[in-house]
């Protein structure tokens, strides 16, 4: 079994971080396999066409951090080893943190935008793709989503 692990903090209260966390994995439109308390488990769901990878699945651990802020471990697994099942789970957990990040900088945001949080978000996303974790093909849908 191939794992990838990762951990941040986000500057929000533990109860509204779940919500996140629930709201992110909904859409990347991925599977919520358990969720208790501090703990969601979830799984993407694999297009119906032949893959060379399995699903990968993900607890996200949650624990408040002082008073306006959650530490977040995510935990990633996928079947099988190898460089493509590694890469690949790496690359999902690295989507889930981004999407995670996303949504709350969205609910964060005050409506309108701007040029300068566009701006933001497409570097993000460059950023994303530099490092392997979003293919070029997913890049190109993110970046095509933020430009509207």
């Amino acid at each position: 079994m191939s794992r990838h692990a990762d951990e941040f903090i986000l500057k929000v209260p533990f109860q509204e971080a779940v919500e996140l966390c629930s709201e992110a994995v909904s859409g990347l439109g991925w599977e919520i396999l358990e969720q208790t308390g501090p703990r969601i488990v979830c799984q993407e769901k694999m297009p119906e066409v032949t893959s060379f990878t399995w699903s990968a699945k993900v607890e996200i651990e949650l624990s408040a951090h002082g008073q306006d802020a959650t530490w977040i471990h995510l935990e990633g697994s996928i079947f099988g080893f190898g460089p493509l099942q590694s890469r690949h789970v790496k690359g999902q957990v690295g989507r889930l943190r981004n999407e995670i990040e996303v949504t709350a900088k969205k609910r964060a945001a005050p409506t309108g935008g701007g040029a300068s949080g566009l701006s933001a978000e497409l570097e993000k996303l460059s950023d994303l793709r530099q490092r392997g974790v979003l293919t070029e093909e997913e890049y190109r849908k993110a970046k095509a989503k933020l430009l509207g």
